[in-house]
């Protein structure tokens, strides 16, 4: 001051740092009616939104069981200080597989035509009377009665399966 008086006074400041938030899936991309494990890491704290399909709202490891494709948000903060990050948890539908044959027996040497539905990929088995073993539509040329499975998935994902009993009858 003007009489020369010296005075001080020292304030403690504790910084907090923002955390960084590193967030991880099993898989972010499931089958209808099944989970995937959500890992946010990088913080003291969590809080999970939308809650209601997952395991817990405030946990760093959660369950996620969506019926549908969800953006999950997770926000973390060491104190005062947030991050937040996102993760898209796709969910395909549930396949219903379907063969199409205009008929399901056949007279020894012939073929017949089968379709399957409901998905993008298909595998056939057995393969050895196919015209393709992973084409929708094939052809079939049985040498004895055969029980023809289709395995159908989306992109090789989530694959069921249907069957179909195909009779050979002897010529006359």
């Amino acid at each position: 001051d003007a009489l020369g008086c010296i005075s001080s006074t020292s304030v403690s400041v504790n910084v907090i740092t923002t955390p960084t938030l590193v967030l991880t899936a099993s898989s972010a991309t499931i089958c209808e009616g099944t989970t995937t494990t959500l890992q946010a890491n990088g913080a003291s704290n969590y809080l999970w939104s939308p809650s209601g399909s997952l395991s817990s709202a405030t946990l760093s490891l959660v369950v996620a069981s969506p019926i549908v494709s969800t953006l999950y948000t997770v926000i973390g903060n060491n104190g005062t200080c947030t991050d937040a990050k996102n993760i898209q948890v796709t969910v395909i539908p549930k396949i219903v597989p379907n063969i199409i044959a205009n008929d399901t027996s056949v007279c020894l040497g012939k073929s017949i035509k089968l379709m399957a539905t409901g998905g993008n990929t298909y595998l056939w088995s057995p393969a050895l009377s196919l015209s393709s073993s992973t084409n929708p539509i094939v052809i079939a040329k049985p040498l004895i009665t055969t029980i023809y499975t289709v395995s159908v998935s989306i992109n090789y994902l989530c694959p069921q399966t249907k069957s179909i009993l195909i009779t050979v009858n002897p010529l006359p």
